[in-house]
């Protein structure tokens, strides 16, 4: 799948080393529906948001009708290793439960990320 269509791969690209996304966007983004972001800029912005705000949403871009929310699962030295991701039927996800499920894929994401590094101090 694109990275560009989906939550987790937008956080992977906007958390990842500067050669992933300098080779995602070597073409055109791709398009798997009408809602995907083919627009450079308009991607980039995309994901300076998702750094900024610690959340990548997927509104119907890579399947039309399903939804997602993905954060970052952070290692030492706050490098991101993996991301958490929910879909869900978009009819399901309103404004409301939009925002409780945010703050439950973040703080699955966090206890991830405490997991991961309680992990590495035990090597």
């Amino acid at each position: 799948n694109p990275l560009t269509c989906t939550a987790v791969g937008k956080v992977l690209l906007a958390h990842g080393p500067a050669a992933l996304l300098e080779a995602e966007l070597c073409n055109p983004p791709h398009a798997r529906t009408e809602y995907s972001i083919t627009d450079r800029e308009a991607l980039l912005a995309e994901l300076e948001a998702v750094r900024r705000d610690g959340v990548a949403f997927d509104r119907q871009e890579h399947e039309r009708g399903v939804v997602c929310i993905a954060a970052p699962v952070y290692g030492p030295q706050d490098r991101v290793l993996a991301a958490v991701g929910l879909s869900a039927p978009a009819p399901r996800v309103d404004a409301t439960s939009c925002g409780r499920l945010t703050t439950g894929v973040r703080a699955a994401a966090d206890r991830l990320s405490r997991e991961c590094l309680a992990l590495a101090v035990e090597r």
